[in-house]
């Protein structure tokens, strides 16, 4: 549905229930004040009149999965929404355009919090109980779309930072920096106690969606792929780069090499499930989760900026002209063509645990904190 609005559905009735269907595509714009805002185009063709909006079947299709209509007690009927705080400003737009737009085409007012309001309950509010259902639904949609503007959180992770890995990249760290022929900055080496797999990012954006993917993980059933009490055992040899220009790269990463292909089904099948249960964006279209560890990485370099914050209270790096600094590339071709280098040994790791792991949080050891662990070995 690349050329209609996420809020304007095409609406498919079967067996007597109402069906959505749509595709996200880019409704966000970047202005050049730094502000995004969601932007909704009016139909010629309106697609939920066209089906002929259906107050009573769509409503309770909604209020059995998503949520449920009441009687406000001044009048009128309320709907009441969790939506993660953190979208709220995508969701209101700039100068609470995108909010009074969605108010004047469903004829329903919206509460959110104050900004700095610890709750996340959004309030939907009209004398109609149409009104009040169209304009949660939207919101709903709204809010599946808009969740991916926002910074990921958390990442599904294999530790890496074992005893000997640690030992063989900090090795091969202090041989390419003597090499003279390498070039490369040292500050843009992985720190060895961070070494991982990633096998998703994830968005779990208030407390109570962290908890869902923790319950999430525990529940994935590794077992009819790696077998009960299984193991995988993986050597971390060889290396690659991100992208076909060896001497302009952004990432070179270590390979993971494995016997059989169940650590790339345990990869593949724990992304699908937070993809369904849409914590982790559905990046894939069909293809295998990549599996490497970074070593060198250009987002490492440090810049000469200065941390400002935009009008939603976001963190951004920008320089001395109040530009965002650009991402400056490596050459990787000695490292590559070095017979030395380009099939290095890390070692093998026995993998037996998989890890949801936070972004910003760190423990004692050095690597990312752990919000919660699957256990394989048991």
């Amino acid at each position: 549905m690349s050329n209609a609005d996420v809020l304007f559905p095409k609406l498919y009735a079967i067996d007597g229930r109402i069906y959505c269907d749509y595709n996200t595509s880019d409704h966000f714009q970047q202005h050049g004040d730094g502000r995004e805002e969601q932007f909704y185009r009016e139909e010629e063709n309106d697609d939920w009149s066209r089906h002929g909006y259906d107050d009573d079947v769509i409503g309770e299709e909604y209020e059995n999965e998503d949520f449920q209509v009441s009687s406000h007690p001044n009048g009128g009927f309320v709907v009441k929404l969790q939506i993660p705080s953190v979208l709220h400003p995508y969701m209101i737009g700039t100068k609470h355009s995108v909010k009074k737009q969605m108010e004047s085409e469903t004829g329903a007012r919206i509460q959110y919090p104050a900004r700095d309001s610890p709750n996340n309950g959004v309030t939907v509010t009209s004398q109609h109980r149409k009104s009040v259902v169209s304009c949660a639904t939207r919101l709903g949609i709204m809010c599946s779309d808009v969740r991916w503007k926002s910074p990921f959180t958390h990442f599904v992770s294999i530790r890496l930072n074992l005893g000997h890995v640690m030992s063989s990249f900090d090795r091969f760290r202090d041989e390419i920096l003597d090499n003279r022929k390498a070039a490369v900055d040292e500050c843009l080496f992985q720190t060895a106690n961070k070494l991982h797999i990633t096998l998703c990012v994830l968005h779990l954006l208030d407390e109570s969606e962290v908890e869902a993917g923790r319950r999430l993980l525990r529940a994935f059933p590794y077992e009819e792929i790696v077998g009960k009490g299984g193991k995988l055992e993986v050597d971390i040899r060889g290396l690659e780069v991100m992208n076909d220009d060896p001497s302009d790269v952004d990432v070179l990463y270590a390979k993971v090499e494995c016997t059989d292909d169940r650590l790339q089904q345990l990869a593949n099948g724990i992304a699908k499930h937070f993809v369904n249960a849409n914590f982790a964006e559905n990046k894939l279209e069909g293809r295998d989760v990549k599996l490497h560890a970074t070593l060198i990485n250009s987002k490492f370099r440090p810049t000469n900026s200065t941390v400002r914050f935009n009008d939603k209270g976001k963190r951004v790096m920008k320089d001395h002209h109040g530009r965002r600094p650009q991402r400056e590339s490596f050459d990787a071709s000695a490292i590559l063509n070095s017979r030395r280098f380009n099939n290095y040994n890390f070692g093998r790791v026995t993998i037996d645990k998989v890890l949801i792991s936070s972004k910003n949080q760190f423990a004692d050891d050095g690597y990312y904190a752990t919000v919660e662990q699957l256990n394989m070995s048991h």
